[in-house]
């Protein structure tokens, strides 16, 4: 495993980031521009990049083993999920807890997971990365809907709109996506090619989107936040060594447990600030947690590769 890989990815994040920043000091954009890039990310950009990850070949094999890591990726964000709601009680009629719970069952498993699954396995790393990216994205877009907009009941209790979650752009691109490489439905290369350039887009808007955030974001007080502290743990490592301590447990194969190990410890998603723009939930709490987790899995990512290659080997 090449750390400079891990390294290099955090620090083209970060750059980003403060390009962000730069651009809302100056001016350049305001909340309302945030705010129309988050649904045009959400929206346009994101099931874009979803559904291109889904135009690889077919293989018997590769299905089974993808069909493993969707089951681990699946157990995973419901543990985390069941986790995340215990530790962060929702309260009624308020928002107050919901980008904690949120941001804490969520990781940037796409952006930094890929790069460095790639890193350990070449191009292949991408495509076992699908599978998991596939769980996240069907849970991302339904139940963190429901975590984000659950105050909004006098009970606090979920509400679940089936109408809105299943035509999800989200959800949708992923089924699509999912059809489409069962039946190996090929998108013209034309036209691929361009659906890959908008959804590429993805990733440096985000951050750019969470750097203005960030300008909102007062210091003096960021630092004095607990609750940050216990999801950052949480996202960085309880979770992920619960997953190394399942797979030897269960004696899962080893390529599927650095798999689940890695892209359950990432920092927390990028989305979580921009799902929090769109539906009002404290987008710069969110902001403040993926940047500092990002920071954080400088070194907590590293150290979950070394413990799992000294448990499992390889």
């Amino acid at each position: 495993m090449n750390i400079g890989t891990v390294i290099s990815k955090v620090i083209q994040l970060l750059f980003i980031l403060v390009v962000g920043i730069y651009t809302r000091k100056r001016g350049f954009i305001d909340r309302n521009t945030v705010k129309s890039l988050s649904k045009y990310l959400s929206n346009v950009t994101n099931p874009l990049l979803v559904l291109c990850s889904f135009q690889l070949d077919y293989s018997a094999e590769l299905l089974i083993l993808g069909g493993k890591i969707f089951v681990g990726a699946l157990v995973i964000h419901i543990v985390s999920a069941v986790l995340a709601y215990f530790i962060f009680r929702p309260k009624k009629g308020s928002c107050e807890n919901a980008i904690y719970e949120f941001t804490t069952i969520f990781g940037n498993c796409a952006f930094m997971g890929f790069p460095i699954l790639a890193a350990v396995y070449g191009d292949i790393g991408i495509v076992y990365g699908s599978f998991y990216n596939a769980v996240f994205n069907l849970f991302f877009c339904t139940y963190g809907i429901i975590v984000l907009t659950r105050h909004k009941n006098t009970d606090g209790k979920m509400s679940l709109n089936l109408k809105q979650l299943i035509l999800n752009p989200g959800v949708l691109a992923t089924v699509c996506g999912i059809l489409l490489y069962v039946l190996q439905i090929k998108i013209p290369q034309m036209l691929l090619g361009g659906m890959k350039m908008v959804g590429d887009s993805t990733f440096p808007l985000a951050m750019i989107i969470i750097g203005s955030l960030i300008v909102e974001l007062d210091f003096k007080t960021a630092f004095r936040d607990v609750k940050f502290y216990i999801g950052a743990a949480l996202k960085l490592l309880v979770i992920p060594a619960l997953a190394l301590a399942a797979c030897v447990l269960f004696r899962v194969e080893p390529l599927i447990t650095y798999v689940l190990v890695i892209l359950s410890g990432m920092p927390s998603a990028t989305f979580g600030a921009i799902f929090a723009e769109i539906y009002g939930v404290n987008p710069v709490t969110g902001a403040k947690i993926v940047c500092l987790t990002t920071i954080i899995s400088i070194a907590t990512i590293p150290l979950l590769l070394f413990v799992t290659k000294a448990v499992i080997g390889g």
